[in-house]
Order: structure tokens, then C-alpha cells, then sequence
């Protein structure tokens, strides 16, 4: 019986190139929290768990109904491969819900963004 082989990477050899890559989500409801996102995230993207980095939420500046986040990822998600490049649509089912939720995602932040909100915002 002829013995079954894998090929095993040297020692030496550089781990797998990760494409780190920010991302600027529109559309959230104005109730949505920080860690609700992180978890309809992690659920999104299923089995990377721990690509998440950073996570910021804050009032959209078009309007106080919806709200804006960034969020940072190790690797960028299969879902999201086309982002540099266009907008993203993903529609997200809400838990404990039957609607869904439509995001959009995009890497192109020109103009204003908000990471975070001030307790006294102020423009300068």
C-alpha cells in the first residue's frame, strides 16, 4: 500500500499575505449599538471571526436616522473583494428578526466621514 503524502510548507516559508483593508458602512438604523454591529458582522462573515480590527459607529452626518461606522478588517472579507473598487450592497438579515437590513460598503472616503461622536460636537 503506497504511503499518502502532503506537501508541508518549510519551515521558512512566509505565512499567507492578509489585505488589511478599511471600510466605511452606511444605512445602519439609528438604534443600532457598536457591539450589536460587531455581532451582525461577525455573523456576516463567517468563519473569520477574528478579522474585525477596529470598530467605530457614530450619527450619520446626512441625517440623525441612520448611522455611519468604519470598521477595520485583518483580511478582507470574500465579500467584500470588490469595495476598492465600487460600492458594496449586502442585504443582512437582522437577528431575532425576519427584515433585513441593506448596507452599503465602500472604501472611498472622500468628504466627511465620522469615526466618533463628541460629546459637544464642533466644527472647526
Amino acid at each position: 500500500m503506497p504511503l499518502e503524502t502532503a506537501a508541508v510548507p518549510p519551515e521558512d516559508a512566509d505565512p499567507p499575505k492578509l489585505t488589511p483593508l478599511t471600510v466605511r458602512i452606511s444605512g445602519l438604523p439609528n438604534t443600532m449599538t457598536a457591539s450589536e454591529l460587531r455581532s451582525l458582522l461577525n455573523d456576516l462573515h463567517k468563519p473569520a471571526r477574528r478579522n474585525l480590527q477596529q470598530l467605530s459607529l457614530a450619527p450619520s452626518l446626512a441625517g440623525r436616522l441612520k448611522k455611519t461606522a468604519t470598521v477595520s478588517y485583518r483580511d478582507v472579507p470574500r465579500e467584500l473583494k470588490n469595495c476598492r473598487q465600487s460600492v458594496v450592497t449586502l442585504s443582512v438579515p437582522l437577528p431575532d428578526s425576519n427584515e433585513e437590513l441593506d448596507l452599503q460598503f465602500d472604501a472611498h472616503f472622500f468628504g466627511l466621514t465620522p469615526l466618533y461622536t463628541p460629546e459637544n460636537p464642533a466644527v472647526e
